[in-house]
C-alpha cells in the first residue's frame, strides 16, 4: 500500500473514481461468493464497501456459512433468443429478486432495469 491508503497494486489506480461497471463486477463477485477482503484488495476500496454497496442496491446479505447454494447454483445469463429483455427482467422481479440483483444477474446496468420494473 502507498501513503494514505491508495492502492499502488494491480486494480483500481489511486485517485480514479469507481465506475458504474466497476460496482457491477463488486457486486457480481459478491453475489458469487468472492470473499470481500478479495474483491476489496482487486478494487482498491475498504473492505465493508462490497457489503455496502450490495446493500444499498437491495441485495441482501450473505451468509458466511453457507456459500455452497450460491457457488454451485447455475448462473442465470440472460440469452435474448428465449425472450425479450423487459420480459426477463419482470419474470426475475416477480420471483421477488431485487432490481439490483437482475442487473447483476443480467449483466446490464442497475438504472436499465430500475427503469423497466418503474422504480428509478
Amino acid at each position: 500500500m502507498a501513503l494514505g491508503g491508495k492502492r499502488d497494486g494491480a486494480g483500481r489506480p489511486p485517485g480514479r473514481a469507481i465506475t458504474e461497471d466497476d460496482r457491477q463486477n463488486i457486486l457480481r463477485r459478491y453475489v458469487a461468493g468472492e470473499p470481500v477482503t478479495k474483491i476489496a484488495k482487486r478494487f482498491g476500496v475498504a473492505t465493508s464497501y462490497p457489503t455496502i454497496l450490495a446493500k444499498r442496491r437491495g441485495i441482501t446479505r450473505r451468509q458466511t456459512d453457507d456459500f455452497s447454494t450460491v457457488l454451485d447454483a447455475e448462473p442465470e445469463v440472460f440469452s435474448p433468443s428465449e425472450a425479450s429483455k423487459e420480459a426477463e427482467i419482470k419474470k426475475l422481479a416477480g420471483r421477488g429478486i431485487s432490481a439490483a440483483t437482475i442487473a447483476t444477474m443480467l449483466r446490464i446496468p442497475y438504472r436499465e432495469v430500475a427503469k423497466m420494473l418503474g422504480v428509478y
